[in-house]
């Protein structure tokens, strides 16, 4: 989006309203990440990864993210998870 922050506010706004959703917990992932909140994203990933089931592209890119944050264990999980 090229805004970090409204970013966040969209993508808490997502959550708020599906908690359960792949689709919105990586986005908040993914906006945490941007505005470097490293902690919540990490969390918010490994939730997005569960949450996904064995949709392989969207855990490819969770994944991604993780070892960008330096979660190379929660990035192997992931990618097991995407190859199954």
């Amino acid at each position: 989006l090229g805004q970090p922050k409204e970013a966040l506010t969209v993508a808490t706004r997502m959550v708020d309203n599906s908690p359960e959703s792949a689709v919105a917990v990586e986005s908040l992932a993914r906006a945490e990440f941007a505005n470097d909140k490293r902690a919540q994203a990490a969390k918010n990933f490994r939730d997005a990864a569960r949450y996904a089931g064995f949709d392989g592209p969207r855990l490819m890119r969770i994944a991604s993210h993780q070892v960008k944050l330096e979660e190379f264990d929660e990035a192997r999980r992931t990618l097991i998870k995407a190859t199954n």
